[in-house]
């Protein structure tokens, strides 16, 4: 199927490959802002990470393994989960990988050679991203300062754990210049950020962590968690302190209260702990021999270079890494979401939505809604997304001529279009669709239609037993144009209303209402000044008036208060009005 198309993409329930690339990014860029240079050389040459190599006795226990590693057979490493989930982070920041390789000074040695270190960065106002707050002094910096503290870490993969620590003392500040040396192999002793425990050899360098040994004998460690945040269920040893001479001995977790882990599992918060010079996350895997470097290698995931350490992005485009280990630092890493429930946005601009889509995909989601609309001729995006669970297709602001390319292109490889809407773009028609692949669907799609082609179109269907489920309206030239999208099912009793205007739309809802007939599907455009709606009212699904609310004439304050306190209700539709001067203004269904 030939695609060149912007906004386009074939999406798999297991994964996503992009069928045309998305726009290019458009990152609001300001004037350069006070950025303190001073702050930057602070930390750019030192980013957080184990801040010693293991000592000498560790060495020789390492090296004497090595020389004498058990006999296991080695199996295929199923690829990973990612250990930090994107719901967990505000739009604006990003997992963040500093360093090249986790032991730049000796890039082949076996010692940790595919581990990561890894922190978090927020896109500042000048486009540039860092790991620290602005309002960070660095002559008394604390943990809480730095964006990936407290971010929940989660197991990559399945196993059981072996080892574990969980109340080991954080250590009381970040590492910095400013206040501290930085000769080179600086003795334990004279790390003054650490805790004062763990510069007198008291603490192990991983802090409080989780081992985990995962079916074909291979290891997987996690360390750095904030005190007390790994749960007790998980990890039995409640001391604090853990020698490094006898660490894995004194960790060992009893056979019969080891736990099998699952992926996903919560294993505990981003901390500061151990031979640790900033929050971050150590990870890395091994072979049985507890010596020799494994790569990670994940299932999904986008990147994102960054030009310098605390840089702006190289690229326009996220790129998928799936398959593969996280890129060469520095990095930015969008990590998936987890899957489960339904996520929305509503208002992004077509640059913004390009990137969420394929973050979406990417994280095993497909798009089930979308709804495009236009504020003084700019068009914006309104989308609701679901686990994927078959293979589908998106695409944004086609042409006409495009829109019916694709579906002719489309449904010619069995896909069914699920969902069809139209946006003023530029003061021209532009055309949004959605098409899943499974059986064959009986429907009926049209678009561009006037008001005498829609009306003939709807006699025809409704007569053949076709139910009205999409109806986008935009206003071309004062006049109407429909797209619309009919399908054999069922929804009871229902009637669609094309034209209501706003004034009179809560009579017309009250008297559906009153008829045993709620919204179904909300359209919303500007037509000769005035504010209409076209509404589907059915009387399935049949939902109790305490389960579900509707609301109309919604700025984008009242959308977001009356998202942000629906509960367990979900967003089920929701339409911007097309054609706007300058406001952006919203109707929406929510239910369970």
């Amino acid at each position: 199927m030939k695609h060149a198309l912007a906004y386009a993409a074939l999406m798999l329930a297991a994964g996503a490959t992009s069928a045309a690339g998305a726009s290019e990014q458009r990152l609001a860029q300001r004037e350069e802002a006070a950025r303190s240079a001073p702050v930057v050389a602070r930390l750019a040459k030192a980013p957080p990470a184990d801040a010693i190599e293991p000592d000498a006795r560790q060495r020789a226990i390492v090296e004497g393994v090595r020389r004498n590693p058990a006999t296991v057979k080695k199996l295929t490493v199923a690829l990973d989960d990612f250990p930090y989930q994107g719901q967990d982070f505000a739009d604006n920041e990003r997992v963040f990988v500093g360093k090249p390789v986790h032991n730049p000074d000796n890039p082949q040695s076996t010692w940790q050679q595919f581990a990561y270190d890894i922190g978090a960065s927020r896109q500042e106002a000048d486009g540039h991203w860092q790991d620290w707050k602005p309002s960070t002094d660095w002559k008394n910096p604390k943990n809480s300062d730095f964006y990936i503290y407290k971010k929940p870490v989660y197991a990559i993969s399945e196993g059981t754990i072996v080892n574990c620590w969980r109340n080991a003392p954080e250590n009381p500040r970040p590492f910095t210049a400013e206040l501290d040396p930085t000769t080179p192999n600086l003795p334990l002793a004279d790390q003054t950020w650490l805790h004062a425990d763990t510069r007198a050899g008291k603490v192990f360098g991983a802090g409080n962590f989780i081992i985990v040994k995962e079916a074909n004998g291979n290891f997987v460690g996690y360390a750095h968690g904030r005190p007390g945040t790994v749960p007790q269920k998980l990890c039995p040893h409640n001391g604090a302190l853990l020698s490094p001479a006898t660490w894995q001995a004194d960790s060992a977790v009893p056979a019969a209260q080891q736990v099998k882990l699952k992926r996903g599992d919560f294993l505990f918060e981003t901390g500061n702990v151990g031979t640790s010079s900033a929050p971050h996350l150590h990870i890395d895997r091994t072979e049985p021999d507890m010596a020799t470097s494994v790569k990670l290698l994940f299932r999904n995931g986008l990147a994102n270079p960054l030009t310098e350490y605390y840089g702006k992005l190289k690229n326009a485009e996220w790129s998928s890494f799936a398959g593969q280990q996280i890129p060469p630092g520095p990095v930015l890493v969008w990590s998936p979401r987890r899957t489960g429930g339904l996520w929305s946005w509503n208002g992004q601009t077509a640059a913004n939505w390009g990137h969420y889509f394929k973050h979406m995909a990417d994280s095993g989601y497909q798009m089930t809604w979308i709804d495009g609309y236009s504020v003084a001729g700019v068009p914006y995006f309104n989308t609701i997304w679901k686990t994927a669970s078959a293979p589908w297709l998106g695409f944004a602001l086609l042409s006409g001529g495009d829109y019916q390319t694709t579906f002719n292109d489309a449904t010619g490889d069995g896909f069914s279009l699920m969902h069809a809407d139209s946006v003023l773009s530029g003061g021209q028609p532009r055309y949004n669709a959605i098409f899943v692949k499974g059986p064959p669907m009986d429907f009926v799609a049209k678009h561009g239609q006037n008001n005498a082609d829609f009306n003939a179109t709807f006699k025809d269907v409704t007569k053949k037993g076709y139910s009205s489920v999409t109806a986008s309206v935009v206003s071309v030239n004062g006049q109407r144009q429909y797209t619309t999208l009919y399908r054999k099912q069922d929804l009871g009793g229902w009637v669609l209303l094309p034209d209501i205007a706003k004034g009179d739309y809560q009579t017309v809802y009250n008297e559906n209402v009153a008829a045993g007939r709620r919204p179904f599907y909300v359209n919303a455009y500007r037509l000769g000044g005035g504010v209409f709606y076209n509404v589907v009212f059915s009387q399935k699904p049949a939902v109790p008036a305490n389960q579900r609310k509707d609301r109309h004439g919604m700025t984008a304050a009242d959308y977001q208060s009356e998202f942000n306190s629906a509960g367990a209700l979900e967003i089920r539709a929701v339409s911007g009005v097309d054609g706007a001067a300058a406001n952006h203004e919203y109707i929406a269904i929510w239910r369970k």
